[in-house]
């Protein structure tokens, strides 16, 4: 039996490089490369926050899971929105069409990185909840939708591409055929 999944889906916070490290993989394994974010965007035609605005993370989870549930099983790298991972339907077919990767950066590095305000970054939340909320709510679903795991406090784009590319080699080298 082979693995026919052909996508890598890279999952984490808000913060944690998705987009960044995506593109970069993508170049590396010569596939084309989506944000996912945007695709949401695009199919709901506004931007993510006025989502959330208007109808809470709910409205966002959705949109999320009905742009994800679209997706075919083609070679590409997949950068999710931090929140995807709320949705089980989206991440039983993200997990169907390819290699889940979490990129993991702990909190104190994610709050430097994303900055005091939380809404200006986008970070999808309900009211009052702050970021090491958001954070201890999605760290155990990361970690049960990854295959691959890959820290990133310290690692620039091109370090982290590389371990996600070696992961993703070994990982498929163990699979059964």
């Amino acid at each position: 039996m082979t693995d026919e999944r052909r996508a890598v889906v890279l999952i984490g916070m808000p913060g944690a490089g998705k987009s960044t490290v995506g593109q970069w993989l993508a170049h590396r394994l010569g596939v084309p490369f989506l944000d996912l974010d945007d695709e949401v965007i695009r199919h709901a035609g506004a931007p993510l926050r006025d989502i959330v605005a208007r109808g809470g993370v709910a409205a966002l989870t959705a949109a999320e899971t009905a742009v994800a549930r679209d997706l075919d099983n083609e070679p590409r790298v997949i950068a999710t929105g931090g929140s995807v991972v709320l949705s089980p339907a989206a991440m039983q077919h993200l997990a169907a069409i390819g290699r889940v990767v979490f990129i993991d950066v702990e909190l104190d590095e994610l709050a430097g990185r994303i900055g005091p305000d939380l809404d200006a970054r986008g970070v999808a939340r309900t009211l009052g909840q702050t970021l090491a909320d958001v954070y201890a709510e999605r760290l155990p679903l990361y970690h049960r939708y990854a295959e691959i795991t890959v820290r990133s406090d310290d690692l620039g784009p091109n370090a982290g591409a590389d371990d996600i590319t070696a992961g993703i080699a070994k990982r498929l080298r163990s699979s059964p055929r």
